[in-house]
């Protein structure tokens, strides 16, 4: 079995960190782990074609293709409650 782990985004989620534990813990089940710190191996998917398992650790991404949505719903836009 093959895992690729993607770690990186903001530092101050010690995203590293987390990779570097995930890996050890897949590498004790016996699974080949490949550690990428970009998310550029994503667009070339058939050079993931013999991975098992994808797992992103990536806090804060962007995609260049859509607008942020962490405020889906802005307070002013909120329904009123019809009481």
């Amino acid at each position: 079995m093959k895992a690729a782990l993607f770690a990186g985004g903001w530092e101050g989620h010690d995203p590293t960190r987390f990779s570097d534990w995930c890996a050890d813990l897949l590498r004790a089940e016996g699974v080949a782990v490949d550690v990428h710190e970009t998310l550029a191996p994503l667009a070339e998917p058939d050079g993931l074609a013999d991975v098992d398992l994808i797992v992103p650790i990536w806090s804060s991404a962007r995609s260049a293709r859509r607008r942020p949505t962490s405020r889906a719903i802005s307070p002013r836009a909120a329904p009123r409650s019809s009481r």
